[in-house]
């Protein structure tokens, strides 16, 4: 079981630092639990060293690259130059704030896998729809990237995140996330995630055999909440 915690802009460097050495020392892994950190730009090198001098059991990977490899892009995050071996591509809050398209997206694939960086592609609903009106548009959106992805579909890992479920209480039922699943692994996608509103007192209502883990936001960013997260999974 994946768990991918999406450190977003919550924490400073210092408290990363600190919760990036507390997971070290406390966290308690069931042996089938995987730990993937995606911290802050600014955390990012200093944490993936600390990770690997202290031979610690997790992923460090970045938020987000730069569509392009070389040029004129002030700001850019080169995914050849970044630190960690996996990268969040397609988030809700990058197309929602930042204005991300499909066709920006597709771009930060295409540079990632040239890369050789194993990729967590975000997709999902803007609002609540029905589920056939989910898998047409995923499928949808997943044909756009087709040419990029073909080939390499070993390197990508997706997270179904509908943008409604974020941030709130609220959630798709077991039966919804189940159809995704089917769909995705159809196309040939064997790792799929769930995202949004993941937590203590909802993990159980989303959890089936199907899933290979849980990206999760504000909620990974305390070690008491991500543990009782950890061993409510290790219950299951």
């Amino acid at each position: 079981m994946i768990i991918a915690a999406n450190w977003k802009q919550y924490l400073s460097p210092k408290e990363e630092n600190e919760l990036l050495l507390e997971f070290g020392s406390s966290l308690k892994l069931h042996p089938k639990q995987e730990l993937w950190i995606f911290p802050s730009l600014y955390s990012l090198m200093c944490l993936s060293k600390l990770a690997k001098a202290l031979d610690m059991p997790v992923t460090i990977g970045a938020q987000d690259i730069a569509p392009t490899l070389d040029g004129a892009l002030t700001g850019g995050i080169r995914a050849d130059f970044i630190r960690g071996e996996l990268v969040l591509i397609g988030h809700s809050e990058r197309r929602k704030i930042f204005h991300e398209k499909i066709t920006d997206i597709k771009k930060k694939l295409q540079v990632s896998l040239d890369a050789n960086k194993r990729v967590i592609l975000c997709v999902g609903e803007k609002k609540p729809i029905s589920d056939e009106e989910i898998i047409e548009q995923l499928q949808t959106e997943l044909d756009a990237y087709k040419e990029v992805i073909d080939g390499r579909k070993e390197q990508v890992i997706i997270a179904y995140e509908p943008w409604w479920a974020i941030g709130g209480n609220k959630t798709p039922t077991v039966q919804t996330i189940q159809k995704v699943i089917k769909l995705l692994h159809k196309l040939g996608f064997a790792q799929v995630l769930y995202g949004g509103s993941v937590d203590p007192h909802t993990i159980g209502k989303i959890v089936c055999p199907e899933l290979a883990g849980f990206l999760i936001g504000r909620a990974s960013t305390t070690m008491t909440v991500l543990q009782a997260i950890l061993d409510q999974l290790t219950e299951m």
